[in-house]
């Protein structure tokens, strides 16, 4: 297995098709600079498509709580997408 970390939707889909026989979950923010992270979740579900293999699981992120039930991140695979805030542990 492989731990990796992307600073964007487009690091990340790299990251994905060089790893992707080694990743069992994706956490994907919404928000990236560049390509977002629902466009690289699209990205990575066409690649998964074009090559034949099984879709990875992919828990979307969202710092909105708020997320309408019409907004486009809705369409892509609502059962995935965690709408509370996550806090990094501090020190103090």
């Amino acid at each position: 297995k492989v731990e990796c970390e992307a600073d964007n939707g487009e690091s990340a889909y790299s990251l994905y098709k060089k790893n992707y026989s080694k990743i069992d979950l994706i956490i994907m923010d919404i928000e990236m600079p560049d390509i977002d992270g629902i466009q690289a979740c699209r990205m990575i579900r066409e690649y998964e498509k074009i090559k034949g293999l099984k879709p990875v699981m992919i828990v979307i992120v969202s710092a909105n709580i708020n997320i309408p039930n019409n907004d486009p991140i809705k369409s892509f695979d609502g059962k995935n997408i965690f709408e509370k805030a996550i806090r990094k542990p501090c020190s103090l």
